[in-house]
């Protein structure tokens, strides 16, 4: 008797999948958007933390060196736009539940959305990091031991290479997401038509 059913309505499975992968998307893009705003502008210290005094000039310096790297003045404001373009995926998740016909449409801009914000946020971050070059790679320097044989240029570089495979990942999911959104068989079962 299950299997009539599913037959009826091939979409229905593939539309609640993707609407619970919207919603846990959105979810934790509102929440990192949330953590962005209250650590921007925090001022990273080692003090009331109980640290031995051989290691206090190591803690100051890797203070000095998250605040070099967050600090970023584009921060605030990528982190309140995460928040609304991840908002705008939950919207379209409760959209497709609801198999309202504007759904596609609106998913179509949610993705377009959050698109430009991950490539607005790489390349904020890539900037800010260039611009402070001089400044980490003496940090990095600094902790030379604490670095291991990499140096502080292959540190520096293979956190530019794991920012960059983060956002490439996450625009991958966004654009199956704009595919996915457009297959046949979600948009009939949204329009509600019946498999010919």
């Amino acid at each position: 008797m299950r299997e009539p059913e599913a037959q009826e309505r091939p979409g229905a499975r593939a539309t609640f999948m993707l609407a619970l992968f919207l919603t846990l998307m959105g979810t934790c893009g509102v929440s990192k958007g949330a953590t962005d705003l209250r650590v921007a502008g925090v001022d990273f210290s080692s003090e009331g933390e109980q640290i031995s005094p051989e290691g206090a000039p190591a803690a100051e310096q890797l203070a000095e060196l998250q605040r070099t790297l967050y600090n970023d003045p584009n921060r605030r404001p990528l982190a309140a736009a995460n928040i609304v373009v991840s908002l705008m995926l939950i919207i379209g998740s409760f959209l497709l539940t609801s198999r309202r016909p504007s759904a596609i449409w609106w998913l179509k801009q949610a993705v377009l959305a959050n698109v430009v914000w991950i490539v607005a946020k790489l390349a904020s971050w890539l900037f800010h990091s260039y611009r402070n070059m001089p400044e980490l790679l003496a940090l990095l320097e600094s902790q030379r031991n604490a670095n291991g044989p990499i140096g502080p240029e292959g540190y520096l570089t293979w956190m530019v290479v794991g920012m960059v495979l983060v956002s490439l990942v996450n625009l991958v999911a966004h654009v199956f997401v704009g595919w996915r959104v457009s297959r046949e068989d979600i948009q009939r079962f949204l329009s509600g038509g019946t498999p010919s």
